[in-house]
């Protein structure tokens, strides 16, 4: 049974492998761009993790960073965090994975932008 409430949505995502993880997870060359981001969509999020499909396969346990994109204007950064890999499914051929993990940050900053974020996604005034 899930503890929080998933909000189904649909927003561009840049992800990479966290600092940590970049000398066990390596991304093919050209699979990514210089700086190691590649192009995902969120799929749902909640107030523990998030989901997103991507056509990159990123191994379970593994640490990613994350830069969601606010889809009026992709210059600005709805939500960056750190998010810990707890799931990686196959979703089709081309290949496509769908990919879960939860949020990596429980300090009271990231929370309170966290908080802010799925308020927008709910449709409610954060102020």
């Amino acid at each position: 049974m899930r503890q929080n409430h998933r909000r189904e949505i649909a927003l561009a995502v840049h992800v990479a492998v966290a600092p940590e993880h970049e000398a066990i997870v390596r991304l093919a060359p050209g699979a990514a761009t210089r700086t190691g981001w590649f192009d995902a969509t969120v799929v749902d999020a909640s107030e523990s993790g998030l989901g997103f499909v991507g056509e990159l396969f990123v191994p379970r346990g593994c640490l990613v960073r994350i830069d969601i994109r606010n889809p009026l204007n992709t210059d600005v950064s709805l939500l960056k965090t750190r998010l810990r890999i707890k799931r990686v499914q196959m979703i089709d051929r081309r290949p496509g994975y769908l990919v879960g993990g939860v949020f990596d940050d429980d300090s009271e900053e990231f929370t309170t932008r966290l908080t802010g974020f799925l308020a927008t996604i709910d449709g409610v005034d954060a102020a």
